[in-house]
């Protein structure tokens, strides 16, 4: 059996020869721009980016974009085009050219999980977010990445659904193979103003994360909810110990690692010592009304697009 351009291609790309995938797939569109090679084209600069001349990287997300438009306007019959086309809008924000090619992804049969994520990350992006909570509900009904039933909650709690918050919530706790993280628990009871129950699972998080104020401040301020004054004072020095710890730490380092500059030293020095000045005040400012608001970012996912990849058992398309 003849081996084809795009075989040869992938294989390329699988030994980590990006500069022969490269010529391959672009071969294979020269050989003939269709569906298969337009599309295999745009998921390399989309996976791996384009190289520069100086080898330095950057997106090929503009260049995959002109050629998955054309590549849909040959009408393929999969999904693959457009939901690569989709999150190529995506990785640039352009959330309502996302939506579009998406929603003819899900029109497919048997529609990916993946589809529905990212329009729910567009639809969250244009603040649509009962949108947003109805496809990550359908993302979540078959997904094993429990983000989606994470970002459902979230959705669901900003539509003022509690209870049905709560529900999902409760299937995040008692999920053991991908259990989402204490923190990320603590931080939807939080929203829910059920703050006994975010200090458990602060609590129960403490040891596992980097005491970042992202969420350690949110801590606190769930203690203060529950009029653990003293417990918080407790919890800020310890954070602050630890600094001075890692600060004497890094001036004892001797070590002459090349990628570790003295001047990299002084600037986390410097970072670390800032951070303290944030936690020694933090809960005054907590006491006399600042409220730290949750960091909650949404996900682009991806898959497998090729047209063609064994590995995944997809055929060349119209085979």
């Amino acid at each position: 059996m003849t081996i084809t351009t795009n075989e040869l291609a992938i294989e390329a790309l699988e030994n980590n020869d990006y500069d022969s995938s490269l010529h391959l797939f672009k071969q294979a569109v020269e050989e003939s721009r269709n569906i298969q090679s337009l599309n295999n084209l745009a998921f390399l600069y989309i996976s791996e980016g384009i190289r520069n001349e100086d080898r330095s990287w950057a997106s090929g997300d503009l260049a995959a974009i002109e050629l998955l438009r054309e590549c849909i306007s040959l009408n393929p019959i999969s999904p693959f085009p457009y939901s690569l086309l989709g999150e190529a809008y995506l990785n640039l924000g352009r959330w309502q050219e996302a939506t579009t090619v998406l929603e003819k992804a899900i029109t497919f049969e048997s529609p990916s999980p993946i589809a529905y994520h990212n329009l729910a990350t567009a639809a969250y992006g244009l603040h649509d977010i009962e949108k947003a909570a109805l496809y990550y509900s359908k993302a979540a009904e078959t997904e094993t990445d429990e983000y989606a039933k994470y970002a459902y909650a979230k959705c669901l709690i900003e539509l003022n659904q509690i209870d049905e918050a709560g529900q999902v919530l409760d299937e995040l706790i008692n999920e053991t193979e991908d259990y989402i993280g204490d923190v990320e628990i603590a931080e939807l009871y939080l929203e829910m103003k059920q703050y006994e129950n975010a200090v458990v699972f602060f609590e129960k998080g403490w040891d596992q994360y980097a005491k970042e104020p992202v969420w350690v401040d949110r801590f606190l301020y769930s203690l203060l909810q529950t009029g653990q004054h003293h417990k918080a004072e407790k919890f800020v020095q310890e954070v602050v110990n630890d600094n001075l710890k890692l600060i004497e730490e890094i001036h004892e380092d001797t070590g002459d690692d090349e990628n570790w500059t003295l001047a990299d030293r002084h600037e986390r020095i410097l970072e670390i010592h800032t951070e303290n000045d944030h936690f020694r005040t933090l809960v005054g400012r907590l006491a006399t009304g600042y409220v730290p608001s949750m960091y909650f970012q949404t996900a682009i996912l991806s898959d497998c697009y090729w047209f063609g990849c064994a590995r995944h058992g997809h055929p060349e398309y119209g085979r």
